[in-house]
């Protein structure tokens, strides 16, 4: 029996800590969503708190308003739609650290946490072992859709990056993705707050695809987009059919809502929502995410207004141009602090890239 499954993904840009606010983006991206007919909406990794949530985690007061958030969230969705959301979970057996790094399934007027983090990342920017405790088994949540079964294996973000076939440090006592295979999803799910990194999307269409070779079946990786502190996720999400093929990408850097057409099992997949989107150069991707994480640094922060040094060189020049295409240059105000020790042409190049860029 086939089951013809529209499945959509909602890559976000949320605020951390703004529980109501991130869950609206979410409900905006299920209505649309819905009026196309999508029955299952996947959203990235903690959306409901915004990646790196941090200390706002030992806060009992917001732990207890995701309760309230959730359970309105549960009542506004459509009736017909599925969600799945990066949640906290939180523990009640007095033992180790209190919460996982969760997902939860809204839909039908209620909620319920259906996943936990396998693993756990402890290196570079990410310190979530000092927060959360794994989870100690594969998720897979069985839903019925027209009367068929359907069998979705959810992941969150480093649970993609555990094949022990690779070369990569660190190491991990368990491969989440293989232990999902002897349950024969139908489909794999990733909710993912993947930080940006030169090269590092090909990296994340590796590990789909050979995910999607040992589940043999499509892989949904859904991103987090936006600028938090130092951190700026560029969204990427994608979707890749059973041999690897990219089925659907989303844009890169901006928010954006997209959703597929999957015939189950080994069927075909239709793209249902926007144009393809063709992949920026290098270059052009690195600025864009250097626009995106100062912009929102900036927003998010509640400054409008940016006040720079010009002394005419290259540096100062493209700090400008950042500035004035993450802010509007009508927002950017530029010194000049010439000295005896300035030359003419650097007081000269400064004004002249002031005037260009309409600062």
């Amino acid at each position: 029996m086939t089951l013809n499954l529209c499945i959509g993904l909602a890559q976000l840009n949320p605020l951390v800590g703004d529980l109501e606010g991130n869950s609206r983006q979410v409900l905006v991206a299920a209505r649309q969503a819905a009026a196309a007919g999508v029955q299952v909406l996947v959203t990235p990794e903690l959306a409901l708190w915004g990646y790196p949530p941090r200390d706002l985690l030992l806060l009992p007061s917001v732990l207890r308003r995701q309760q309230q958030v959730l359970d309105a969230l549960a009542q506004a969705l459509p009736e017909t739609l599925r969600v799945l959301v990066g949640v906290v979970a939180p523990l009640a057996d007095g033992e180790g650290c209190p919460l996982h790094n969760g997902a939860a399934l809204v839909g039908d007027g209620g909620w319920r946490v259906v996943a936990a983090k396998r693993l756990l990342p402890g290196y570079d920017v990410f310190d979530e072992r000092r927060y959360f405790r794994p989870g100690s088994r594969p998720c897979l949540v069985e839903m019925s859709l027209a009367g068929r079964p359907l069998r979705l294996a959810v992941t969150i973000c480093e649970d993609l990056w555990g094949d022990p076939r690779r070369l990569r440090q660190p190491t991990y006592d368990c491969d989440p993705v293989a232990e999902l295979a002897p349950l024969a999803p139908d489909v794999m799910v990733n909710l993912s707050a993947s930080p940006f990194a030169v090269g590092k999307q090909a990296l994340r269409r590796e590990l789909a695809t050979a995910a999607a070779a040992r589940l043999g079946c499509p892989v949904v990786y859904v991103n987090q987009v936006g600028g938090n502190d130092e951190l700026v996720f560029d969204g990427h999400s994608f979707v890749v059919d059973p041999h690897g093929n990219l089925a659907l990408q989303l844009p890169a850097t901006c928010p954006a809502t997209r959703w597929l057409h999957l015939t189950l099992p080994h069927g075909p997949m239709v793209q249902l929502a926007g144009s393809p989107v063709s992949a920026p150069s290098p270059q052009e991707e690195l600025w864009k995410v250097l626009v995106l994480g100062l912009g929102d640094y900036a927003r998010k922060c509640g400054f409008r207004r940016a006040v720079l040094g010009l002394s005419g060189g290259v540096d100062s020049a493209l700090v400008a141009c950042l500035a004035a295409a993450a802010l509007g240059p009508r927002q950017v105000c530029g010194l000049l602090m010439p000295s005896s020790f300035s030359s003419p042409g650097s007081v000269i190049d400064a004004r002249v890239l002031a005037q260009l860029l309409g600062m």
